[in-house]
């Protein structure tokens, strides 16, 4: 059986439109680690990430690890 996402990973995906099938067992535990407003902070990352147009797509993954 797939394991189950916390109810605030729940909506933070419903939010971004990714089906919870879609994701690995690894991936949903390490969503599920995140509170809801460490979730709020990643967004917050990704956004500034994503309108870094000094970045490329790898540079903008690997600042997040």
């Amino acid at each position: 059986m797939a394991k189950e996402p916390k109810e605030h990973v729940k909506k933070h995906l419903e939010k971004r439109h990714i089906p919870v099938t879609d994701l690995t067992d690894d991936a949903i535990d390490a969503l599920n680690a995140f509170s809801d407003g460490e979730l709020d902070r990643v967004d917050e990352l990704g956004a500034a990430l994503m309108a870094d147009d000094k970045l490329n797509d790898h540079q903008r993954i690997s600042a997040v690890h």
